[in-house]
């Protein structure tokens, strides 16, 4: 996959986040105002992150940690992709909530790759162990 293929799926999954709050305002009225803002401030950085050139370095040392992601071994095949999979999906889910909104589109970019970093290491770890 090259980067503006991967920078339009990073986008496609924020935008979905904040499509999923529009059905938690309806779902919960308690939550209405928060996940208001939660929702623009996911759609705002789906905007940043599309405003943002391909080769930016914030932008591009994310994407090469996900293609590193695909070689470790220490694990089932896909297993280490689908652990970050989740994690960036929880990161999103708490954005408004129990995540403060980032400061910068850089700064979100560097908490995923700061979790991409976390399971690279387990699973390095793991492979470096002897069974």
């Amino acid at each position: 996959m090259n980067i503006m293929t991967w920078k339009r799926n990073l986008i496609e999954e924020i935008e979905a986040a904040a499509e999923r709050r529009t059905q938690e305002i309806f779902a919960d009225a308690g939550e209405e105002r928060r996940a208001i803002q939660s929702q623009e401030t996911l759609l705002g950085l789906a905007a940043a992150l599309r405003a943002m050139p391909d080769d930016e370095a914030h932008l591009a040392a994310l994407f090469t940690e996900e293609a590193e992601m695909a070689a470790v071994d220490g694990g089932a095949p896909g297993e280490a992709e689908h652990r970050f999979h989740e994690a960036k999906e929880d990161l999103l889910r708490l954005i408004g909530f129990e995540q403060e909104p980032f400061a910068t589109a850089d700064a979100f970019l560097d908490a995923v790759r700061g979790r991409a970093d976390e399971i690279i290491a387990e699973y390095r770890l793991v492979a470096a162990v002897p069974a």
